[in-house]
């Protein structure tokens, strides 16, 4: 089983083109349909073993999320700061993972901006 897991992800990542950009546009370069079968049963045997694991990740992180939450006396901050990096990412993986026209997000690493840090000008 290893083996042929193996097998597959290499023809992929042989096989697989990833879409680029023209002229600011996104141009979608084709498959063969040999292509198309490799990234999809790719996408399968990997979605089986990843899909769990993720799910079990997210669960235990919703939950110390709400912990948190309700230890800091219903900071939603808090709550966020687990919630953000376990809840929140790509829980299946899909073809288009492979040809690079969607990026994978195991956990959501984007900064978070607070807007009431923002300081405005003083008025003196």
């Amino acid at each position: 089983m290893r083996a042929m897991l193996a097998i597959v992800m290499l023809g992929v990542i042989v096989v697989g083109t990833p879409a680029f950009a023209e002229n600011g546009r996104t141009v979608e370069v084709y498959h063969s349909a040999g292509e198309e079968f490799g990234m999809a049963l790719g996408a399968s045997l990997l979605s089986a073993l990843y899909t769990p694991v993720r799910l079990v990740y997210g669960i235990v992180g919703a939950e110390l999320g709400g912990i948190q939450g309700f230890l800091t006396g219903g900071d939603k901050r808090a709550a966020d700061g687990a919630w953000r990096v376990t809840v929140e990412g790509d829980y299946f993986i899909r073809s288009d993972h492979f040809d690079g026209s969607e990026r994978f997000e195991v956990i959501n690493i984007d900064p978070v901006v607070h807007d009431r840090y923002i300081a405005d000008e003083p008025d003196f």
